[in-house]
């Protein structure tokens, strides 16, 4: 059964408990971090009073839920594939792009010997600098494919070949130079792909089909932001299959986000029908990530990151009409 905590909010029935729910769901959106573009922008409105039957809020208790892994901002870089090696940076610029305040430590892990591309890769608490093959990315993603070109035509746009008349010598210049990408995503999901697509997957097979659930999502994260599915799909297929037992188990809330993406259905209707039985919101500055964020539920007590879940899926689970 749900936590009877979840159901007070509604079940107390004076004007004092509907005030407080109506400045919970204020403001309310769905999540935004999903890289497929029909996320954006979609907002939510809070419902009438006639439309919250079933809906419930998280009463204050006692207990301090720690906040489980997001598919964006990660803290370190636990996968042991590939080796690394650990500096601390004081400098800015492309390394603290996405975090500018802070000085962060700078992790380096060597996926390709002769390594001709540096993928730089940022978390609030670290950056990571990738030394992969740029010949690999090429062929494994047509998204990097644009990324790596416009990279190269940002590096040599002060050089024209064709004003100067000297094109070994402009070549032989930029060779000297590797191209430079900053990404978004986990640094350990990032790894495992890196280590797929430049064929380590045979050596490092154990490892491989070790992956945990979360870094499997985020994973598939990658791949639907930077086209990685067919360079992936036997290991992505591989983790499906491994997983999709466990998909009504507490912490795999998330196997919504998968079967999404894999265009499957299985479990996803019942997995729907619980999380909506289970699942509450969060009173406005109770939510891990603050007021109005709507990223963040509870689940008997145990917080649950929805920001992968697909919109109509989202809103069923919550009972909330879109219009």
């Amino acid at each position: 059964m749900a936590d009877q905590t979840l159901y007070n909010g509604r079940q107390d029935g004076s004007a004092e408990a509907w005030l407080r729910y109506r400045h919970a769901l204020h403001g309310y959106y769905l999540p935004t971090k999903n890289p497929r573009s029909r996320w954006e922008d979609v907002h939510m409105r809070a419902p009438s009073r006639s439309e919250i039957s079933g809906i419930s809020t998280v009463q204050d208790t006692d207990l301090d839920p720690t906040v489980p892994w997001s598919p964006i901002r990660t803290g370190t870089n636990s996968d042991s594939l590939g080796p690394g090696l650990f500096v601390h940076s004081d400098e800015g610029g492309e390394d603290n792009e996405y975090y500018p305040s802070t000085s962060l430590p700078v992790i380096f892990i060597s996926i390709a010997d002769n390594y001709d591309c540096i993928v730089t890769v940022s978390s609030e608490c670290e950056t990571t600098k990738f030394r992969v093959s740029e010949k690999v990315l090429l062929v494994s993603s047509p998204v990097l494919r644009n990324l790596i070109t416009e990279a190269k035509t940002r590096r040599s746009g002060a050089v024209d070949p064709i004003k100067t008349g000297d094109n070994e010598s402009s070549e032989s210049k930029n060779s000297d130079s590797n191209t430079s990408l900053t990404l978004e995503g986990d640094a350990s999901a990032f790894k495992v792909v890196f280590q797929v697509i430049h064929g380590h997957s045979q050596g490092d097979g154990e490892q491989l089909k070790s992956v945990e659930f979360k870094i499997f999502t985020q994973i598939v994260w990658l791949c639907e932001k930077y086209g990685w599915h067919k360079a992936l799909r036997r290991w992505t297929r591989f983790w499906r299959k491994k997983y999709e037992p466990h998909a009504l188990e507490p912490g795999y809330e998330n196997w919504l986000y998968i079967a999404d993406a894999f265009k499957k259905t299985k479990h996803v209707e019942k997995l729907s029908t619980l999380l909506g039985r289970d699942c509450g919101i969060f009173p406005a500055g109770r939510s891990p990530e603050g007021p109005g964020q709507g990223r963040f539920f509870s689940r008997n007590g145990q917080v649950v990151d929805a920001s992968l879940w697909p919109p109509m899926t989202f809103c069923k689970i919550l009972r909330i009409p879109l219009d």
